[in-house]
């Protein structure tokens, strides 16, 4: 198939995020609990509810779903697959990944790139994470493991809330802009 491009994400009108589940967990938390979608049942839960949101935004007139800052490969999965269920629309994939180069999960780069690239994605990557320097190594190993397009979207390393309640990163924006 086509392959998604910088120049057709600038032209795209609509960019529709779809976040994980923990970001709804006011609605889910009796459902999902700790949102281990490692049982069949959790897993099906997750795809509708997936799909519910992915009918929603598809009728409203997206063009395209980013589901991001993902920190469980089987949530991504649910997420791919809901949105596959109801439209054709590209969907691209960002995971989260820590300074050992492995999920909150425990899910490595190589794993997530096989799976999401099995599941239908039609871009992956990761974004956030430990900064640029980490961010390399990581779309290096999903490299090796896919040919799909891929994402990188770095921040300055991780965040720190001063006493004040003022964030900052590890790098400054000079450094950041140079790695």
């Amino acid at each position: 198939g086509d392959k998604i491009t910088y120049k057709n994400l600038l032209t795209n009108r609509r960019i529709t995020y779809i976040f994980r589940l923990k970001d709804y967990a006011d609605k889910m938390n009796s459902i999902y609990g700790n949102y281990n979608l490692d049982d069949d049942e959790s897993f099906d839960e997750a795809v509708e509810v997936y799909k519910e949101q992915a009918e929603i935004l598809r009728d409203a007139g997206c063009d395209l779903f980013v589901v991001e800052t993902m920190i469980s490969l089987e949530d991504a999965r649910a997420a791919v697959r809901g949105i596959k269920e109801v439209c054709d629309l590209p969907v691209m994939v960002t995971m989260t990944f820590e300074s050992n180069m492995r999920t909150l999960y425990g899910d490595t780069p190589e794993k997530c790139a096989e799976v999401l690239t099995e599941e239908g994605a039609d871009a992956i990557g990761a974004n956030c994470s430990a900064g640029p320097e980490h961010m390399l190594a990581v779309i290096k190993a999903m490299a090796e493991k896919t040919d799909l397009p891929l994402i990188a979207k770095p921040n300055a390393g991780l965040p720190r809330t001063g006493a004040d309640g003022s964030v900052t990163y590890d790098l400054a924006p000079k450094d950041f802009a140079e790695q």
